[in-house]
């Protein structure tokens, strides 16, 4: 018999808090705030920068940012079984053991009304909820 597990763990994603506006004059439509650095969003962004630019819009400062990082477990069970001179091997699966919530990136663009926060969950297939899958191989 054989057990193995994979432990999957990863922090926030950066994401760049830009704008579909033409800030700079440069004829590109994707420019971040002054004062707020490319990528910066779930690092180190400036958040007051980015109040200063919603303000001018008449919008409501954000107080925080949402930077959900990323968990999944997955366990494998398989048993070897001798037949006839062959091998029957029998195999359980569970991906996403503890059936955590992984969500995708914030909303990046600061003149959104949900600057900030999350609004969907992440793509990856196991994401959403815990799966099983059962198999038999076999081998001759």
């Amino acid at each position: 018999m054989q057990v193995s597990a994979i432990l999957d763990l990863r922090s926030s994603v950066p994401f760049n808090p830009a704008t579909s506006r033409d800030i700079n004059n440069d004829g590109y439509t994707i420019d971040t705030p002054v004062g707020v650095g490319v990528r910066s969003g779930c690092r180190d962004m400036d958040l007051g920068a980015v109040n200063s630019y919603r303000a001018s819009f008449g919008l409501p400062a954000v107080s925080s940012v949402a930077c959900p990082g990323y968990q999944d477990t997955d366990i494998r069970f398989s048993k070897f079984i001798a037949l006839q001179g062959h091998r029957l091997e029998l195999i359980a699966q569970l991906f996403n053991v503890t059936n955590h919530a992984n969500f995708g990136p914030p909303v990046s663009n600061p003149l959104s009304a949900t600057f900030g926060q999350v609004n969907q969950i992440s793509s990856y297939i196991n994401a959403p909820s815990r799966q099983g899958e059962l198999a038999v191989r076999f081998l001759f």
